[in-house]
Formats: C-alpha cells, structure tokens, sequence
C-alpha cells in the first residue's frame, strides 16, 4: 500500500497498535479512532465518527478534560464489566496552548492484562535476582583468613599484613612464585575488605 501523505501513515501506525486511541475536538465531537479503540467499544467509523462523545459514554470525562486542560493519567473506567486503564491528553494549539481537541488513550483493554503482566514482570524478576545472586556466589572469594594454616613467623606476620591492609579499598598487589598461594591471600583479603560482597575481580 502507497503512503500518499502523514495523515494515512499516522492512521496506519495507531491502528496497527496495541493502545486504543480515540479523538475528540474541544467541543467532544469524535473525529477519530483506531481500530483497537473500534473493537473494544464496538464502534464503526461510518457510524459512530461525527457524535459526541456522551451518545457513546454518557459518563465521558473528555469534556471535562477539554474544558480544564489538565491531563489525566492511569484512570480506570468501568465500561460493561470491564476495568479500563486510560489516559485523558489534551491537545493544545502550538504556541497559543488553546485547547483544542482531547486524546483518550486505553493502555490495556482490559485491567487483568495489566495484572498479568505485572505478575510476569515479578516472576522475571525473581529469576533475574536469583541468577544474580548465583552469578556472585560464583565470583566471590572461596577462602578465608582460616584458611591459610601454618604457624610459622613468616605466616604470623602475612596474615597480620592481611588483617591490616584488608579494610583499605586501595588496591593490592600479590607479588610471589608460582604455588607458593597467592590466590588463597587474595580470596583471603577480599573476604575481610569493605567489597567482600562484590564479584572477586
């Protein structure tokens, strides 16, 4: 299909979205809505483009939103059994903020979809925590100062080092030859610094 001008491109962006949209002009004659917003209340085009918004919903608040110029946001409407998320914009004229039109956005089509989703954003999170919380269970130090036995002055005196050096957040160097246990000083040093917690980097 040919997009010849805006208005046919932004018709067919809102009609391929999940939001209902509906507009209404300042004095709340509908003169739009997409097609979620259609199958939602039932509405035709044909039919229903043209009559103001209280022949359709008596109870309609655009009025009142056109007339005040204040947004409301995450409002529910109880519409034949339903809990409807929407959100009530006022459309202002560029640079002179006359109101003149209202756009009524339902986010979901019916509140349950919100649950639901709130109750999968919970379940990913969870999982997300959970994996964190292995992920730095893997990378964080495995040995202690209790680790490091020997009882010799030279052990006496490194672990004392440790002791002291640990709770600096500067950094350490390890210097010493291959298996003489650097790695176990090293775990033993981030065990007692102040990000034991953190990931052993």
């Amino acid at each position: 299909m040919k997009i010849d001008n805006y208005k046919e491109m932004l018709e067919l962006v809102l009609d391929n979205s999940h939001e209902g949209a509906v507009l209404c002009d300042r004095n709340g004659i509908i003169r739009y809505f997409n097609r979620i917003y259609g199958e939602t209340f039932h509405l035709s085009p044909k039919r229903d483009v043209g009559k103001h918004i209280t022949e359709i919903f008596p109870d309609a608040r655009i009025p009142v939103v056109a007339h005040s110029g204040i947004p409301e946001f995450g409002e529910i409407y109880h519409w034949n059994g339903q809990k409807l998320v929407v959100n009530r914009i006022p459309v202002k004229e560029k640079g002179r903020g006359k109101v003149i039109g209202v756009i009524t956005q339902v986010l979901f089509r019916d509140i349950q979809e919100l649950q639901e989703l709130h109750e999968k954003v919970n379940v990913l999170q969870t999982k997300i925590n959970s994996m964190g919380a292995e992920f730095r269970k893997y990378f964080q130090a495995k040995y202690s100062l209790e680790d490091i036995v020997g009882e010799s002055e030279q052990t006496c005196q490194l672990k004392n080092l440790i002791i002291r050096h640990a709770p600096s957040s500067l950094p350490v160097l390890i210097l010493g030859e291959s298996g003489t246990g650097k790695e176990l000083f090293a775990h033993a040093i981030h065990r007692l610094s102040p990000g034991q917690n953190e990931p052993l980097s």
